[in-house]
């Protein structure tokens, strides 16, 4: 007969990716960088849209910055 290894109906080392708990950020943190991150990416779509305008690539590498940081900041927060 083999034995078979029971496993435990709730592991509590679970609750933890690498060092960090899940549960480390208030609740209202989230809506609050949907927000800034929102309000991040329509900067600097207006900031590109503007420079057309102006006709100054300076402008648009900004924009183009403001609304990448939109992405990365969800994303950087998500690994940590």
């Amino acid at each position: 007969m083999s034995e078979t290894t029971r496993v435990p109906a709730h592991d509590h080392d679970a609750d933890h990716i690498g060092d960090h708990r899940l549960t480390d950020r208030p609740a209202s943190a989230g809506p609050l960088v949907f927000v800034l991150c929102f309000v991040l990416m329509l900067a600097g779509f207006w900031a590109m849209a503007v420079s057309f305008d102006l006709e100054n690539g300076l402008v648009f590498c900004g924009g183009l910055l403001l609304a990448g940081l939109a992405f990365l900041i969800p994303l950087a927060r998500a690994e940590s």
